[in-house]
């Protein structure tokens, strides 16, 4: 799998190169990556701020994806989604919330590495791309103006073409930025993994399903 993935990543690399660099082109070749791992972990440090600077909150933990499942596991949220239903795990506060996946929406709770399957469709593409650090900076606008942020920024390692951080940027100035490191190839895991077993809940939790 090893061999097949490096053997992915020239080939891309050369086509790319080939095509000018183009920004919709690097996150089409980002989003081939992503999903060439089958199952993949990568850990994460998120932080909210206001347009002030002022921290509104932050996160650390691990990110799994696998396919349209994936899993957010971090110290005081657990986020569980099977591709049809997703379990926001409240862990301060004991208190669980089910409500339907949506596929097609792309924000912080979703999937965030979903926005590089639909990027064509949902973004346009702002600006010409910027280099720093061995890295390529793509902003992305979103084409729905009902949207409650103005932008989306992604930066793509240039040596692995695989995302370094993505930022959101709220209409009010606020900005979510989740930094994420290497991504680490996995064994598949059973559909299970991906959403939470109501029988283990403990029975002080308060579940709200809103399905």
């Amino acid at each position: 799998m090893k061999h097949y993935i490096i053997l992915l990543g020239v080939i891309l690399f050369f086509s790319l190169s080939a095509a000018g660099q183009d920004s919709k082109d690097i996150i089409s070749v980002v989003s081939q990556r992503v999903a060439a791992f089958g199952c993949v972990e990568v850990p994460f440090d998120f932080v909210a701020k206001k347009g002030t600077g002022e921290i509104l909150g932050q996160q650390t933990g691990t990110f799994v994806s696998q396919g349209e499942m994936f899993a957010v596991l971090a110290e005081h949220v657990e986020i569980y989604c099977d591709g049809k239903n997703k379990w926001i795990y409240d862990k301060d506060n004991g208190e669980i919330t089910i409500i339907n996946h949506d596929p097609g929406k792309s924000d912080m709770t979703e999937n965030p590495f979903s926005i590089f399957k639909m990027a064509e469709s949902i973004y346009d593409f702002a600006g010409n791309i910027q280099e720093s650090d061995g890295n390529w900076l793509v902003r992305m606008k979103p084409k729905d103006k009902k949207i409650n942020y103005s932008s989306v920024e992604v930066e793509v390692a240039k040596d692995s073409y695989l995302p370094v951080s993505i930022r959101y940027i709220s209409k009010g100035g606020d900005t979510y930025i989740a930094k994420v490191g290497e991504f680490m190839q996995v064994a598949l895991k059973d559909d299970s993994y991906f959403s939470v077993n109501m029988e283990s809940v403990p029975d002080d939790v308060i579940v709200t399903d809103l399905r």
